[in-house]
């Protein structure tokens, strides 16, 4: 027998509604970390770092560990974010969001965020596993001042691996966000999830979060030119809500 896609998200569906419909506890990582600072990079800090997750009447876990700036990339280190099942059967569903404010230092835009993550897997007998991270960005100021209209984006990066055959490896998600230019203040989450089914005893579904690369920022230095015409540009769009 094989799990089919239906059976599998509606056996995961209690399990995932119980972890995700209502966020509970927070851990404020640049006050556990860093003394209640802004991490600092080369021509960007990270403010307002927040992870959150766990039941409603529980504290958060501290999956993401020893967080620090490596040039504009923020690092973390994932510790105990997995889902083990052996043996079978059973579902379970492991998530945690990360959230934070990315603010240019003078001079500079933000032009994009990337980041990347990876870890290893195994399934035997009739088990699935899936990795996925959900990401949202919404830019809160458009050259030091907040944007005439809203201005945000999402999106979700998956990989998921499944029997037959029985299989062991390496699992890896990336993600690249462009972000509107003359952004200098954007607030990024993201919420990283993992998944795992093993239908009977002689199944087993193990998936672990091992590294997140780093949240990489990439930023430029606008010319004179562009910033007019980012503010210009406005204009248009401003006029027509208005006229609507």
């Amino acid at each position: 027998m094989t799990i089919s896609p239906k059976s599998f998200a509606v056996a995961l569906c209690a399990v995932l509604c119980a972890s995700s419909a209502a966020w509970a506890g927070t851990i404020d990582l640049n006050a556990t970390y860093n003394g209640g600072n802004a991490f600092n990079g080369n021509t960007v800090m990270f403010t307002n770092v927040v992870e959150t997750n766990g039941a409603p009447a529980d504290p958060a876990q501290n999956f993401y560990q020893s967080p620090a700036v490596l040039g504009d990339a923020l690092t973390v280190n994932p510790v105990d974010f997995r889902v083990e099942i052996l043996p079978g059967p059973g579902v379970n569903a492991v998530d945690s969001q990360l959230e934070m404010v990315i603010m240019a230092k003078p001079g500079y835009t933000i032009k994009n965020i990337s980041m990347d993550e990876g870890g290893d897997f195994e399934v035997r007998g009739n088990a699935n596993v899936k990795a996925e991270v959900n990401w949202f960005f919404e830019v809160l100021e458009l050259n030091g001042a907040a944007p005439p209209v809203p201005m945000t984006g999402n999106g979700t990066s998956s990989t998921a691996h499944g029997t037959p055959p029985n299989q062991s490896g390496i699992w890896n998600l990336g993600t690249s966000v462009g972000i509107p230019a003359g952004a200098t203040k954007v607030r990024f989450e993201f919420d990283n999830r993992l998944t795992g089914q093993a239908v009977n005893d002689l199944s087993l579904a193990f998936i672990a979060k091992k590294q997140i690369g780093g949240i990489k920022v990439e930023t430029m230095v606008p010319e004179p030119a562009s910033v007019a015409m980012i503010l210009f540009g406005l204009i248009p769009v401003i006029s027509r809500l208005r006229r609507r």
